[in-house]
């Protein structure tokens, strides 16, 4: 009589539980606006550089930029999530 080996199904039957939104708190939002805060001050100064930069790409400049805005937005919003789970907390 075979006898199947059930110990890999139930390992990944456990898994843990997908986040829901009752898991995304004031702080997320805080966090995604300082990111877009800072990426929009960046770019304020910046706007200058980047547009002579993007200016070979023609009609596709503007795009370019608003992809840029868009990655960088959220690549500082994942540094910000990143440090402050780093950080001890205080409760």
């Amino acid at each position: 009589m075979f006898t199947p080996d059930t110990t890999e199904a139930e390992h990944h039957s456990r898994r843990e539980p997908e986040p829901s939104a009752d898991c995304i708190t004031l702080s997320t939002y805080l966090e995604f606006l300082a990111g877009g805060a800072t990426v929009a001050v960046v770019f304020l100064f910046a706007m200058p550089i980047l547009v002579e930069l993007a200016n070979p790409l023609g009609v596709l400049s503007t795009t370019a930029l608003v992809f840029l805005f868009i990655f960088a937005w959220f690549s500082v919003w994942v540094m910000i999530r990143v440090t402050q789970e780093q950080m001890p907390s205080h409760s």
